[in-house]
C-alpha cells in the first residue's frame, strides 16, 4: 500500500474535487490541507497556485497534472483510467481536449458571472449584465458536441453494459463540471436534454470515488472556487 499522499487546496473546489477523485478512483489515501497551511515556495507552485500535490520527492501542481501522474504512477492500483487500446486511448484524449479548452472555461465564465450577478443584484437591487446567458448559449453548443462525438467516437455506448465500462481518466476529469451543471437548477437540463451525455453524466456521477468526494467533503456549490486558482 502506497504511503497516504498530501492534497493541497480547498476540498469544496472544482479544481481540488477533480483531484480527489482520482486519488479515490485509485484506491490511495491522501491528507488534505488547506491553502493556507501550505508553505510558499513548496506546496504551492511558483505563481502560488493550488491544488497541489506531494508524494514523497514528487510535487505536482495543476489538477489535470495530478490526475495524469496519479493514473501513471499507480497504473496497478484502483482503476486503470487509461486504457491499451489506441482508438480508447486517442477518444479518452479527445474528450480531455475538449474538457480543457472548450467546456471548462465555459462553466468557469458562468459560475463567475453568476456569482457577480448575485452580488450586484444584492448590493443594488438590479443587475443589467447577461453574460450568463451569452456563455450559457455558448456552452449549449459545446455540449451539442459533446453529444455528437460520443457517439461518434464509440466513447460511451448507450447499453445496459455501460456498468461494465472502463472508468478512464476523461471521465474523472470531468466529474466535477458535471456535478456543477447536474446541481445548479438553471443548467442542469442542458445536461438533461442530451441523452447520451445525460447518460454519460450519469455513469460519471455514480462512480463510488465521486461518491466518496461529495459524501465527505462537497458542501453547497461555491461558485467562487470553480477553477484553479
Amino acid at each position: 500500500m502506497a504511503a497516504a499522499l498530501n492534497v493541497y487546496g480547498n476540498p469544496v473546489s472544482i479544481a481540488t474535487m477533480r483531484v480527489l477523485a482520482c486519488v479515490y478512483q485509485k484506491g490511495l489515501q491522501c491528507y488534505i490541507n488547506l491553502p493556507i497551511n501550505a508553505p510558499i515556495g513548496e506546496e504551492k507552485s511558483l505563481f502560488g497556485e493550488v491544488p497541489a500535490l506531494k508524494d514523497g520527492s514528487s510535487k505536482i501542481y495543476g489538477s489535470r497534472a495530478i490526475t495524469s501522474y496519479l493514473a501513471c504512477k499507480y497504473a496497478k492500483q484502483g482503476t486503470k483510467l487509461i486504457p491499451r487500446d489506441g482508438a480508447k486511448m486517442a477518444a479518452m484524449f479527445e474528450l480531455m481536449d475538449m474538457e480543457v479548452r472548450r467546456f471548462d472555461p465555459l462553466v468557469s465564465k458562468i459560475a463567475c458571472e453568476t456569482r457577480m450577478k448575485a452580488v450586484m443584484e444584492m448590493e443594488s437591487g438590479c443587475c443589467e449584465s447577461d453574460a450568463v446567458e451569452k456563455h450559457k448559449k455558448q456552452l449549449e453548443g459545446v455540449l451539442d458536441l459533446y453529444e455528437d462525438r460520443i457517439k461518434t467516437l464509440g466513447y460511451f455506448v448507450e447499453t445496459e453494459e455501460n456498468c461494465r465500462r472502463m472508468m478512464t481518466l476523461a471521465d474523472v476529469n470531468h466529474m466535477p463540471l458535471f456535478h456543477y451543471l447536474c446541481n445548479t437548477p438553471s443548467l442542469k437540463g442542458l445536461v438533461e436534454g442530451r441523452p447520451t451525455v445525460k447518460k454519460w453524466s450519469e455513469f460519471i456521477l455514480g462512480s463510488g470515488a465521486w461518491g466518496k468526494v461529495t459524501g465527505t467533503h462537497v458542501q453547497p456549490i461555491n461558485t467562487s472556487t470553480i477553477a484553479d486558482e
